[in-house]
């Protein structure tokens, strides 16, 4: 498309537009509704719940991880020391619900990164 660059602007693809589209419209609309934004990194199987390895689909790094582990994928081109900042669906989901109750009487906007790479980094 000829006019995606001037469309996305500073963005650096349409994922990244259209999250801060759907971020600003909620800011601009939440009247006195207490709303908190979660923005989980790379979103993995569980780590526990429902049990351990449980996923909804085989899209993105799912999809990785699948075909490693059945073998279809023999190597990758990585470095080592990078930073593969994955987190399980279940912490994400658990971080949503503290959230939600923590925020309700906020009358801020709090927009929560669920990650692992600040505290605790888990490299490829």
């Amino acid at each position: 498309m000829k006019n995606t660059t001037k469309i996305l602007g500073k963005f650096p693809n349409s994922y990244t537009y259209t999250k801060n589209l759907g971020e600003r419209l909620l800011l601009n609309r939440k009247g006195k509704i207490p709303l908190c934004l979660v923005r989980p990194s790379i979103i993995n199987p569980s780590y526990s719940e429902p049990f351990p390895g449980w996923t909804d689909s085989v899209a993105a790094a799912s999809g990785l991880y699948l075909f490693a582990g059945l073998g279809v994928i023999k190597s990758a081109n990585i470095d080592l020391k990078k930073i593969g900042d994955i987190i399980p669906v279940d912490v994400v989901s658990s971080a949503i619900i503290v959230a939600t109750a923590y925020n309700m009487n906020q009358t801020i906007l709090p927009i929560l990164q669920v990650g692992t790479s600040h505290l605790n980094p888990l490299t490829w």
